[in-house]
């Protein structure tokens, strides 16, 4: 448990005893930890937000979950950007992901991503409060006033004992 988890699983318990004391009903100790949890992150992500691209396959959801969440989907799915991208941006990511298909060996995917298929857009992150799709192309397709991004997953290993 981090310092932050210990911090958060601190404030849940003061607010369940205080509603206890006032004998109101007791909070779900679970879900207001992942709620908290989920409140931080989207903390730490608005304060560092980098601009980004996303890769959008014909597969919302990998074919193989662990094999995806172990690999890590952000690594499969998510090109970086320069703090200072240029006006042609999409054609840097177009050349990043070419380049990305031929590193991840996808020619046993048959030129998809491990996964997740075929890219069928890209969606280029500026901020947190604008994002652009684009075609395979080049070309605009849509703009949000959100920044589009992918699942996440998280792998955990209970009971693991260490080798002697």
């Amino acid at each position: 448990m981090t310092n932050d988890d210990a911090e958060i699983l601190r404030i849940v318990l003061a607010r369940d005893a205080l509603r206890k004391e006032a004998q109101l009903p007791r909070l779900d100790v679970g879900a207001e930890l992942e709620k908290l949890r989920r409140s931080r992150m989207q903390e730490v992500s608005n304060e560092a937000f980098v601009p980004h691209a996303i890769i959008i396959t014909e597969r919302s959801r990998p074919t193989q979950i662990n094999s995806a969440g172990w690999y890590g989907i952000n690594r499969l799915l998510r090109i970086e950007m320069d703090q200072h991208y240029e006006e042609n941006a999409i054609h840097q990511v177009l050349s990043v992901l070419k380049k990305r298909i031929i590193e991840l060996d996808c020619e046993s995917w048959r030129g998809g991503i491990p996964w997740f298929g075929k890219a069928v857009y890209i969606a280029l992150n500026y901020s947190k409060n604008r994002s652009v799709l684009y075609d395979l192309s080049g070309q605009i397709v849509k703009t949000f006033n959100f920044a589009i991004e992918t699942g996440y997953s998280s792998v955990s290993i209970f009971g693991a004992r260490p080798a002697t």
